[in-house]
């Protein structure tokens, strides 16, 4: 969890890229409420400013940094790998249906001898 001296740092980083950004102590107070839910440490939240901050020609908002947290989308070749977690699987085979989407996606699918598999693809 982060504190309030993480978010004091964030603000600090970002402030050296918006240099006329005037900072309040009631903002960097709104700015902790609002990121403190947030189950990262300073350096993800660092990185999240700094992420911000090359996306944008103003200071980060907390939607902004937020937002650097969104999940990504599983890709649909992926999703295919998706098992119920009653479902028991060794690591190998785990590793295998990775490397066949992998394959996949890259139009390797023919050749797949390398995984000591034979492709049974849909």
């Amino acid at each position: 969890m982060i504190t309030l001296e993480d978010v004091i740092a964030g603000f600090t980083y970002a402030g050296a890229a918006f240099p006329n950004y005037q900072v309040t102590r009631e903002q960097v107070q709104v700015y902790y409420d609002c990121l403190s839910d947030l189950p990262i440490g300073r350096e993800e939240l660092l990185n999240a400013f700094r992420e911000a901050i090359k996306e944008s020609e103003f200071f980060p908002t907390v939607a902004a940094i937020r937002g650097q947290f969104k999940a990504t989308p599983t890709p649909p070749a992926y999703q295919a790998l998706e098992m119920p977690k009653s479902e028991k699987t060794n690591d190998w085979a785990q590793i295998v249906r990775i490397r066949l989407a992998e394959a996949r996606l890259r139009g390797l699918a023919d050749d797949l001898s390398d995984f000591g598999v034979e492709d049974n693809k849909s």
